[in-house]
């Protein structure tokens, strides 16, 4: 996971140069070391953190994927960097009832 995030840092220091909405499943929690200077690093807000959980506990879901956080609570965000003031952004999770994924959906609207 170091490495994506490394990744993606380069990234949005090489390539980006206005407004940023990332989102995704990095499968790491909150309070994680690693996503805290993720956050720190690349200057980020985090949308998402009112979101209490973004899974399910499906009991589909292979035990390998948290192998550091097996009880992973919020492993999905949204991050904003550079947001005009006048951007509105709003979130809302879309359950599916675990059928289909551990996690909920999370639909991100931005109205410019």
């Amino acid at each position: 996971m170091e490495d994506q995030l490394f990744s993606i840092t380069r990234y949005l220091e090489e390539s980006v140069t206005g407004p940023i909405v990332l989102c995704g499943d990095f499968n790491i929690e909150p309070g994680q070391d690693i996503m805290i200077d993720f956050i720190d690093t690349n200057a980020l807000e985090d949308r998402s953190v009112h979101l209490e959980t973004t899974m399910f506990g499906n009991h589909y879901s292979p035990q390998w994927l948290f192998h550091s956080t097996c009880n992973a609570q919020k492993p999905d965000y949204v991050f904003t960097r550079g947001v005009p003031e006048h951007w509105r952004i709003s979130l809302q999770t879309m359950p599916d009832d675990g059928l289909i994924s551990d996690h909920m959906g999370i639909i991100v609207t931005v109205r410019f």
